[in-house]
């Protein structure tokens, strides 16, 4: 049914097709933060989609896929060793399913001679991955694309723009390697390609005026103690040595301090000495001050952001997407008998509803460590009026790790569908300033202590066509999955697995 030159020729077996398709989806990682060859994701998936459409096998497409992202997400994350094999291999497979999901889906379509539908189907799936209580948007496609010509799509169809690209130029070279030209879509893809070049220099890094009253001062604190020792007693007078190194500098008023998550790592009570000195410290500086600690509010215990006001005021911002079997163990009672249950003897509480924090006359989006690969949650912060977006985080849990690098590209995506400046501050990670345009401005180095100064001027414009908008595309390509799956299994489809 199937001829190719190309490929025929090597005398590909299954064997060979599963090493072709495991091997070049393997390199798609390197796509991404901190080795950055985006170009690589440009050819990455043309085996997987070219050897799905090769077998006449549902589950053959479906295991293609499976093995594909397993390949992949084995070594994406592979910063979760640390916690052990089995919740890094249970994420691996729980993820691996989707792009599973997203090849059976495409070999259904291209045996009903659908052949523009696969790009959409890949979104479409995409996005439900990255969606609800169980949607995690980590290692989503167009992530990697931050210093390449399609972060141009960011603020227009989110990063799901990206991955539609990707995804339609890997299938169409599939479809041209097995002699299928598809000459208007070959055409479609070829303009949007052109478009993505001429757009390129529209995309200036020409800085603003500088006008004192117009930019804010931010001092980003990477306090840089290693895990070990945030779980140690010392982990109080620590925190106090960096609190009085900021009691000695020169801060300019109405400037903003940033500590990261958890930088005093215990509850902060009503009335502790470190709520007294931060507030204190906050009224004779006439400066703002967020840091991150514990709170507790009757038998609940949130992972919290407190933003300390030079008037004496106190806001309080609660996580409200808590990572499951890190802060939480879901369904406790049946899954209590794992080893790793007794690691969270306390589960946290998740926020009720994220609100920005009132921040001088503008207001403050802040996000938690995982929750800045939560698209739906930051785009709501800049919905309910946040000029600026703060995440803090401390990933020294993942020191050394690919995690920083791919934490901070994921905070670029999100700098640039909002069209929001972002300032993340790590324990020890990457701590930096990234701009509207989800360019770096300027990036701490990792794993030492520093107080990063820099001056950040609010969003001259409202709203970016996606933060307007939000998932039009991406909601466009999952019910388009929907319908279509819907429409055959209705009228003649009989699912064959």
């Amino acid at each position: 049914m199937w001829k190719s030159k190309v490929w025929n020729g090597f005398g590909v077996k299954s064997f060979g097709a599963i090493t072709l398709v495991m091997g070049f989806s393997f390199l798609s990682s390197f796509s991404f933060a901190p080795y950055q060859y985006s170009y690589l994701a440009f050819f990455s998936l043309i085996p997987l989609f070219y050897f799905i459409q090769k077998t006449a096998k549902l589950r053959s497409a479906w295991l293609y896929g499976f093995l594909a992202g397993f390949s992949f997400f084995f070594f994406h994350f592979r910063w979760l060793s640390v916690f052990g094999l089995l919740p890094w291999m249970a994420l691996v497979v729980y993820q691996s399913f989707f792009w599973g999901l997203a090849c059976y889906f495409i070999k259904v379509a291209l045996e009903r001679n659908v052949n523009w539908l696969p790009p959409f189907l890949w979104v479409g799936v995409e996005f439900l991955r990255s969606s609800g209580p169980a949607g995690f948007g980590w290692g989503l496609l167009g992530l990697g694309q931050t210093n390449s010509f399609l972060s141009f799509l960011f603020p227009i169809f989110g990063v799901w723009g990206a991955s539609f690209l990707l995804a339609s130029f890997n299938f169409l070279i599939s479809r041209l390697l097995l002699r299928d030209r598809m000459g208007w879509f070959s055409l479609l893809i070829g303009l949007l390609a052109l478009l993505a070049f001429l757009f390129r220099p529209l995309d200036c890094n020409s800085q603003p005026v500088f006008r004192p009253e117009n930019f804010l001062k931010a001092v980003l604190v990477q306090t840089a103690i290693p895990q070990r020792e945030k779980l140690s007693g010392e982990a109080e007078s620590l925190f106090f040595k960096i609190v009085a190194e900021i009691e000695k500098k020169d801060l300019k008023k109405d400037s903003l301090v940033i500590f990261p998550e958890t930088a005093y790592p215990n509850i902060l009570s009503v009335n502790s000495e470190v709520k007294r000195r931060l507030s204190q410290l906050a009224k004779e500086k006439k400066c703002w001050i967020l840091t991150g600690a514990f709170r507790r509010n009757g038998a609940k215990t949130y992972n919290s952001a407190f933003l300390f006001s030079p008037d004496g005021k106190l806001r309080v911002y609660d996580k409200f997407r808590l990572v499951p079997f890190g802060e939480f163990w879901p369904f406790r009672p049946y899954l209590n008998w794992l080893p790793y249950a007794s690691l969270i003897k306390v589960d946290l509480s998740a926020g009720l509803d994220p609100q920005p924090l009132s921040f001088q006359d503008s207001k403050l989006g802040v996000a938690i460590c995982f929750e800045s690969s939560d698209s739906f949650l930051i785009r709501g912060l800049v919905r309910k009026g946040a000029k600026i977006l703060v995440f803090i985080t401390n990933d020294s849990w993942f020191d050394g790790t690919e995690a920083l690098a791919q934490h901070f590209q994921i905070a670029q995506v999100r700098a640039a569908e909002n069209g929001r400046v972002v300032l993340q501050v790590a324990n020890t990670g990457c701590t930096g300033v990234i701009s509207e345009k989800g360019k770096v401005i300027a990036q701490a180095r990792l794993a030492k202590p520093v107080f990063l100064a820099e001056y950040v001027a609010f969003p001259k414009s409202e709203e970016t066509f996606f933060n307007r908008f939000g998932y039009l595309f991406p909601l466009f390509s999952f019910f388009l999955t929907l319908f279509f799956l819907i429409s055959q299994l209705y009228f003649f489809f009989p699912l064959r697995f």
